[in-house]
């Protein structure tokens, strides 16, 4: 079974014993370790065998038009920067690999590629070692960087 963003609440009348049930969504960051540090052994082992659970989204838009700053903005959210270097593939951009690791210890991975140009646009791949939570992880990315 899939994993859920989605809590499920109980509350009950303690005069009447009704209970109430209703759910509400989680923001992923709240499951997130604060020093949820992946080294970079760790993590080139990771992206090789979560290949199949790969996402990529186009993200245009950003409150950010620097990689500098998309880095801040990441680390705020509890993802962390492993690599950064000039991309290899396309003129004039740069390419960073960032991890978050849950409490449960759940590695999420992400590959961000910015042009250097200042126009708030990157590709982002995301991959998590519970290939059901690359989606919601690709949205969480993808809403932070807006």
């Amino acid at each position: 079974r899939s994993p859920s963003t989605n809590l499920q609440t109980a509350m009950k009348n303690m005069s009447t014993n009704k209970v109430f049930y209703y759910t509400t969504s989680v923001n992923l960051d709240a499951i997130l370790k604060i020093d949820g540090q992946v080294q970079k052994a760790a993590f080139g082992q990771a992206w090789q065998t979560t290949a199949s659970t790969g996402v990529q989204n186009n993200v245009d838009g950003l409150s950010v038009s620097s990689f500098g700053d998309l880095k801040t903005k990441l680390d705020q959210t509890r993802i962390k920067l492993i690599l950064e270097q000039p991309s290899g593939s396309t003129p004039n951009a740069t390419e960073g690999y960032f991890a978050c690791v849950t409490l449960s210890n759940v590695h999420c991975l992400f590959h961000v590629l910015m042009q250097n140009n200042g126009t708030n646009v990157a590709v982002i791949t995301t991959r998590c070692q519970v290939g059901a939570l690359s989606g919601d992880f690709a949205t969480m990315i993808s809403t932070v960087l807006k």
